[in-house]
């Protein structure tokens, strides 16, 4: 007799268990978790669905859906008992006393219980409860004759009251047996986690793992052959060398630190994280193109919000402009969120989500416990996300996986933080040209100016302007084009934020990107914008004005300028600093930029002038960034409670829904700005009809979402002012997108349409 697991596709338990177990096998194989007893995690499996036996579940899922007909005096009517506590109560006890300890047993049972999250109101220590459960355990076993499969069977059939936990197994619970509390807490996330990945692995018809066994073949390949290098520089094989342990490697801009990453990581699985999307997207880009040419669909993926948005732009020939099979990307798609490839590059918060310990965080944390991961450029994370950083790190070296911290400039209070968690790793010497100069710069104790812009480039090409708040720069690009208009020169122009609709940021972006690779260096251009500037662009401007954020954003934006030469000795200075007459000057000192860091970094700064080379930058970063000298900063205090309310947190209570929205520490509204809406209504609502239509094909749907996506833009709730709001368009039950009335261009972009007494506390909400 067939017992249903699934309906789409439709699938018996038994095929559904076949294939968790072979997915088992060859996760087991490829031989990455060592010193675990994998017969946990095959009980789990065979286990698992086993309650989906139960009379209403099978009447739900059987082929002609029929629906169930309850009891109305069953104070249990309306209430399913969840396949996964029936499931546990069928695991033969007695047999597995004699292999496993009662913990382990208890790790087992709460296993298979919590592999999905469902609310369901159950006392244990309620009689009627009980014997609700115990009526349908008893329903059941009378079917377990009619059942094939292959194993060990429990005949009591008894729920495992004494292994149950409401609250499932959580580190704090495990702290009493101490010398084992490590192995129990690691047997635990790795029996949970994989079994949560292994279901959905098998659900989604896909490899849990895929073999990593090409990265260091390819890395010659590329050396060979694209860099035309003999040998890799000290720092790439300092990597190499260095592959088994948790690294900490600081080199200047330039230096090759993303395939010093890539050869650390090797032949093994592993993950490569960067703060902004647009870098990572350009770093995806460039290792698919020259590095990893063949299968990318199998061995790197993208993770990242709009992922999905550039796979499809990816998957354009780039002779024949011909869309590859849509089922296929579909599977590209899914394998990046299962985490089953063996290179991925990601946010930051599509691997450190596990810290706030969701219901369900253990697979996550499973998978990077045989897992390397990179953190590229740490500076710019802000205080609550190094708190996370910190305390992921802690989880995952504790747990077997591995990290590199590789990065131009870095926080020494970063080694102090790490320490605090006894974490080990291997510290490098500084991969810096103390030779070579780059940067010589002029601090200016005034407010940035558009007259000073348009003198520079008189002289120089290509100028990068970086303001610390996007009214700062939407004014500057007003004055400046002003005067280009007035004196009728012939000069191009850009403004880039964070603030433009997806489709023109992403025009914005390409163009940038192009501009910055210095291919027409005699074309005059000036580029403004924001912190979006000081991510790993590939840019090399010839001259930069930007304002005082503090010295780590400063050393950052920098190296977006004289990239990888050095300072011709003709020019005095390619860099104007603006910290303004006093400290309160500079726009967003005191809400986005920390007014103590600020201050100091100000101070610092103030005495230089000149040539900078990359051995004195490393210094001022090196005294200032202490944990001594910023022990009483709001910086520090916000690391330091969010590490605390991190290590406070209960196991399994938020959703990851939730845990998102605390990790981002933003609610943001997505919006569309009312006169992109008007000029494109027909196609909006046309594209919404779409994405609702269910007789569309997943590709109609998921191009259509992907073209929606383009006209909006994401505000932070600060910013949000609800008599604006025009119309509320549904997407889906739970999703929706704005109607937002503000200012909105192609050449600045969004801004709020405010009286002029909100101005002021406006202008410091938004980078």
């Amino acid at each position: 007799m067939d017992f249903w697991a699934k309906t789409n596709p439709r699938e018996t338990i038994q095929q559904h268990t076949d294939k968790l177990l072979e997915n088992i096998y060859i996760l087991k194989k490829m031989n990455y978790i060592k010193d675990y007893k994998w017969e946990l995690l095959e009980y789990a499996a065979i286990y698992h669905d086993m309650g989906k036996m139960n009379e209403k579940f099978q009447l739900k899922v059987s082929p002609d859906g029929r629906n169930v007909e309850d009891n109305k005096n069953n104070p249990h009517s309306e209430q399913e008992i969840p396949h996964a506590y029936l499931s546990s109560a069928m695991v033969p006890l007695d047999y597995l006393m004699d292999k496993f300890d009662n913990i382990e047993i208890k790790i087992l049972i709460n296993a298979i219980i919590f592999h999905h999250d469902r609310n369901f109101d159950f006392n244990e220590k309620n009689s009627e409860d009980r014997n609700y459960i115990q009526k349908e355990l008893d329903d059941i076993k009378k079917k377990t004759t009619k059942f094939n499969y292959k194993t060990i069977w429990n005949d009591k059939f008894e729920f495992p009251y004494e292994h149950y936990s409401s609250s499932g197994i959580s580190r704090d619970s495990l702290k009493k047996f101490k010398d084992k509390a490590a192995y129990y807490y690691r047997t635990h996330i790795l029996t949970k986690g994989l079994l949560h990945k292994a279901d959905y692995a098998a659900s989604a018809g896909e490899m849990i793992e895929y073999q990593a066994d090409f990265l260091e073949n390819s890395m010659e390949i590329y050396k060979n052959q694209v860099l035309k290098i003999k040998e890799w520089n000290n720092l790439q094989k300092f990597m190499i060398s260095n592959r088994s342990h948790n690294v900490i490697a600081v080199a200047q801009t330039g230096y090759g630190k993303t395939e010093a990453g890539l050869l650390w990581i090797g032949d093994t699985k592993g993950f490569f994280t960067l703060p902004i999307k647009v870098a990572i997207n350009d770093i995806y880009t460039r290792i698919t193109k020259t590095i990893v040419t063949e299968k990318k669909e199998e061995r790197v993926g993208l993770a990242h919000s709009d992922s999905m948005d550039e796979y499809i732009k990816h998957s354009y020939s780039d002779k024949e402009k011909e869309l590859i099979e849509f089922e296929g990307l579909e599977r590209y798609y899914s394998r990046t969120r299962l985490m089953s490839l063996p290179l991925t590059l990601s946010t930051l918060d599509q691997l450190f989500l596990f810290v706030f310990a969701y219901r369900g965080y253990e697979l996550k944390l499973a998978v990077l416990s045989y897992s390397k991961i990179v953190i590229d450029e740490i500076q710019m994370y802000s205080a609550e996300l190094i708190a996370y950083l910190i305390i992921g790190l802690g989880m995952i070296n504790n747990l077997g996986g591995k990290f590199a911290i590789l990065t131009a400039t870095f926080p020494p209070l970063i080694e102090d933080l790490l320490k605090k968690e006894c974490v080990d790793y291997i510290r490098s010497e500084d991969y810096i040209n103390c030779e070579e100069t780059r940067h010589s710069i002029k601090v200016i104790e005034d407010n940035i100016n558009a007259e000073i812009i348009l003198k520079k480039v008189l002289t120089f090409n290509k100028i990068l302007v970086i303001c610390n708040t996007i009214r700062t720069a939407q004014e500057l690009y007003d004055c400046i084009k002003s005067c280009i208009e007035e004196e009728e020169q012939s000069l191009e122009i850009n403004l880039l934020h964070s603030g433009f609709i997806k489709k023109d940021r992403r025009k914005k972006e390409e163009h940038i990107l192009k501009s910055g690779k210095r291919t027409e260096i005699n074309k005059k251009e000036i580029w403004i914008g924001t912190q979006v500037l000081e991510a790993s662009l590939d840019i090399d401007f010839d001259f930069l004005i930007t304002e005082l954020s503090d010295i780590n954003g400063f050393f950052q934006r920098l190296g977006r300028v004289y990239r990888k030469r050095p300072i011709e000795e003709n020019i005095d200075y390619n860099c104007y600093l603006y910290t303004g007459k006093k400290m309160y000057d500079i726009r967003g000192v005191g809400s986005v930029i920390d007014p103590d860091i600020f201050k100091k970094s100000r101070e610092k700064l103030l005495k230089i002038d000149g040539r900078l080379n990359e051995k004195k930058k490393l210094e001022i970063i090196n005294d200032t960034y202490t944990y001594t000298n910023l022990k009483n900063t709001r910086y520090i205090k916000d690391i330091e409670d969010n590490i605390e309310y991190i290590k406070s947190n209960f196991e399994n209570f938020l959703k990851e829904s939730e845990a998102k929205k605390q990790f981002r520490n933003i609610l943001s509204y997505n919006i569309i700005p009312l006169n992109i809406y008007e000029k494109n209504k027909d196609k909006i609502k046309k594209l919404i009809e779409t994405i609702k239509n269910h007789k569309k094909s997943l590709y109609e749907r998921t191009e259509a979402r992907t073209e929606l996506n383009d006209f909006t833009l994401s505000i932070n709730a600060s910013r949000y002012r609800k008599n604006f709001s025009v119309e509320y368009l549904a997407i889906t039950k739970y999703e929706m997108v704005l109607i937002y009335d503000c200012e909105y261009n192609y050449e600045k972009g969004f801004s709020q349409k405010l009286p002029s007494d909100e101005v002021k506390e406006e202008e410091s909400k938004f980078f």
